[in-house]
């Protein structure tokens, strides 16, 4: 089965957080098989790529320094047309992928329900 979305999560020295993040997004009411996870790090000097390369399908590292451009940096690397943003330092829900792709679906953005640490 081919995934048909991406959650895109910039990060940029991020290790206190991006592990809580990825958990979550690994575990969420849609099967792993429907969709990936992409870490696009900024550079980080603490072990945030580390600590994500054994939780994300995929880490990729930019050299600039803003979650804009994160965003952007890993956007490009997806292979799926719907794509979804959530920040490291945050918990989405169990039905946070299943909700981002049921709105995408229907052409409308989509946010929540999520919880900051």
């Amino acid at each position: 089965m081919q995934k048909k979305f991406s959650v895109i999560v910039p990060t940029l020295n991020e290790e206190a957080f991006i592990e809580k993040c990825l958990l979550a997004l690994s575990d969420q009411t849609v099967s792993r098989r429907e969709y990936g996870i992409i870490v696009s790090d900024s550079s980080s000097e603490d072990n945030t790529v580390e600590i994500a390369g054994s939780l994300a399908d995929n880490v990729v590292v930019c050299e600039k320094k803003s979650a804009g451009f994160g965003r952007n940096f890993g956007a490009k690397n997806a292979k799926t047309e719907l794509l979804g943003f959530i920040d490291a330092d945050t918990i989405a829900s169990a039905t946070w992928v299943e909700g981002a792709i049921q709105a995408l679906q229907k052409g409308v953005a989509a946010t929540g329900p999520i919880k900051s640490l």
